[in-house]
């Protein structure tokens, strides 16, 4: 009796199609173009939160400064005046008698270096791109860092005699609204002053003027342009930016608060 042989079952393989390989491209594509914003604003996020922390980390340091200066601040590191107590050294060249030092040696910057290694990082937020800041022709080179100081928490670094004195901080009040430092739009930032536009809204003719604005780079809501603008009529007021008050803590705040002079003045 003869033994039946096994059938031999042969399975063809078949590969794709290139109709089915262009839909499964075109999904790919779909969930990339869906996952993306949804990845930048969470990068964005991650960033704000960053920045948030520098600004925080920086307003310990000015306390500190102040605790050990009877309550006097840094000036503001103006690009046209340096002085030895200048919260940051930034000049990029020898400018008025200063040599090129690195910024580590500025007024705040021992008081940083107390808790963690001083760099750079520690003034710039990582959403800045410090290398594309645009000449604006002030001495001593392009501002490459991200936050500057209310210009109404130094003296004036003009006549230290008879010029302007800014208050000691602790006899600021409501110092905790008062802001110290913000992250300075980078269309308007030239030196370590922060020098902003600021509305009284009791008496508008008693109006601050200035050009320096809050950065809203942040700001997850879209932004619209913001050329042409003129005083009161602040460009996107309701968007946020970071900004550091006289106590030390830091805030997401919006441009209408930070540019209130009830915020910026702090003789008012």
């Amino acid at each position: 009796m003869r033994t039946a042989l096994p059938t031999v079952v042969r399975i063809r393989r078949r590969g794709f199609t290139l109709v089915e390989l262009l839909v499964v491209i075109g999904i790919i594509a779909v969930l990339v173009s869906v996952l993306m914003p949804s990845l930048g604003r969470a990068r964005e996020a991650a960033n704000q939160a960053k920045c948030l922390s520098n600004l925080r980390q920086l307003g310990v340091a000015f306390v500190m400064y102040a605790n050990e200066s009877n309550g006097k601040f840094p000036f503001a590191a103006r690009y046209d005046i340096p002085r030895a107590e200048d919260f940051i050294w930034w000049q990029e060249q020898p400018y008025l008698g200063r040599t090129m030092l690195f910024f580590r040696q500025s007024a705040i910057g021992r008081y940083l270096a107390l808790s963690h290694q001083l760099s750079k990082d520690h003034f710039i937020c990582p959403s800045d791109d410090v290398q594309q800041r645009p000449a604006h022709g002030t001495g001593g080179g392009c501002y490459r860092f991200s936050y500057t100081m209310n210009y109404l928490m130094s003296d004036s670094p003009y006549d230290q005699v008879g010029g302007y004195k800014a208050p000691r901080a602790g006899s600021i009040r409501n110092a905790s609204e008062k802001i110290l430092l913000v992250e300075e739009d980078p269309l308007t930032v030239t030196d370590g002053a922060w020098t902003p536009p600021a509305i009284d809204y009791r008496d508008s003719s008693q109006n601050l003027d200035g050009l320096d604005l809050l950065s809203i780079r942040h700001e997850a809501k879209k932004v619209r342009p913001e050329a042409g603008w003129t005083m009161p009529n602040l460009p996107n007021i309701d968007r946020r930016g970071n900004v550091t008050f006289v106590d030390g803590h830091a805030e997401f705040q919006t441009r209408r608060y930070a540019h209130d002079r009830a915020h910026v003045d702090p003789n008012y």
